[in-house]
């Protein structure tokens, strides 16, 4: 949709099975014409709104797609994405299972390139047009390695336009992860971590204090998955002269106050750990730590603290933005006023 297809009519959703056109009137001759020069044509397409009607919604796009691409009258391989998985755009998991299709042909990838409509561009790009839906296609074909132009410069031989890629780019941006820390106490301490999800708390705990005999108090857990239960379980640890790592997002004052009281209850020292990683770099990580497996750390440069670190963590579930949306929503900044000993920045 966008690309190769569009509606008829200004909304945004087909509203049944024949309503649309195509994109641009010359869309099926330089179809037919990159087919008589020797091109594979192949449809990547996001599709997660099929995932709720199944078998039912998957047949019925495929025959519509089959009744479009009947008047093309060219061999054409499509893949969809159904779930936010590996498979999804700006990821190359359809990329890699059209790969493993080709046999011992393989893919020239300096011959190859990528045409999508979700390049991030703004609104008014072009006289009345609206802002991109997403970027996925630009950074698809940046991921893999390909060639990209816009439906507009590829079809219709337009310049390109400004746009603006959302979020991080790894091949760019220097990505540091939390610096060492020689910060553990021999006395009695609780640090309350605070940061929003997916910010490097959990592999902080498991690099740094883990091995220094911490207890590990995250309410992600099996064993507890309450405050009430945190609570408790923390002042056990407290009760019997453990060190303790408060390892939830803890946003706000409110939240960080029962910990503060625990620990001033017990004798301990109480310090905050604020991770300050931005909004983009955190939704980065989500989808970076549910999609793919720990990977150790312990290469030619690592440690064994590395390789302990990277096994502790677990592969997790992929949050949805309302989580990131609910900590800043909920969030204030950690202060010394609130009874920390320190407030120490960890910076990503």
């Amino acid at each position: 949709d966008g690309t190769i297809f569009d509606v008829r009519g200004s909304h945004i959703h087909a509203k049944h099975a024949d309503d649309w056109r195509w994109t641009f009137d010359c869309v099926p001759a330089r179809i037919r014409q990159l087919h008589e020069e020797g091109y594979q044509i192949v449809f990547f397409s996001n599709q997660y709104g099929l995932r709720d009607t199944a078998k039912k919604g998957v047949n019925a796009n495929k025959q519509i797609f089959k009744e479009k691409l009947e008047r093309l009258n060219v061999p054409v391989q499509i893949y969809a994405a159904l779930e936010k998985d590996i498979h999804r755009k700006p990821r190359v998991g359809m990329w890699t299972r059209m790969l493993l299709g080709q046999g011992d042909t393989g893919v020239d990838l300096a011959k190859c390139f990528y045409v999508g409509d979700a390049a991030g561009r703004p609104a008014g790009w072009s006289a009345g047009r609206r802002k991109d839906h997403s970027d996925c296609d630009r950074k698809f074909a940046d991921n893999v390695g390909l060639s990209f132009y816009t439906p507009e410069e590829y079809f219709l031989a337009e310049k390109p336009v400004h746009f603006r890629m959302d979020g991080i780019n790894p091949k760019d941006d220097a990505i540091l992860p939390p610096p060492s820390s020689s910060s553990t106490e021999r006395r009695l301490e609780m640090i309350v971590f605070t940061g929003m999800p997916a910010s490097g708390k959990t592999r902080f705990y498991h690099k740094w204090f883990g091995p220094a005999g911490y207890v590990h108090i995250n309410q992600a857990l099996d064993t507890l998955h309450t405050k009430q239960r945190c609570t408790a379980a923390t002042r056990t640890a407290l009760l019997e002269g453990k060190s303790v790592v408060i390892d939830n997002t803890n946003a706000s004052v409110d939240a960080r106050r029962a910990y503060v009281q625990l620990a001033r209850d017990h004798g301990a020292k109480v310090r905050c750990f604020y991770f300050n990683a931005d909004l983009a770099l955190a939704r980065h990580n989500n989808v970076y730590r549910a999609l793919s497996e720990p990977l150790s750390l312990a290469d030619d440069d690592g440690t064994a603290e590395d390789a302990v670190a990277a096994a502790a963590v677990k592969r997790a579930s992929l949050l949805p933005d309302v989580a990131f949306h609910t900590y800043n929503a909920r969030f204030v900044k950690p202060s010394i006023d609130e009874g920390f000993d320190e407030v120490k920045l960890i910076e990503f």
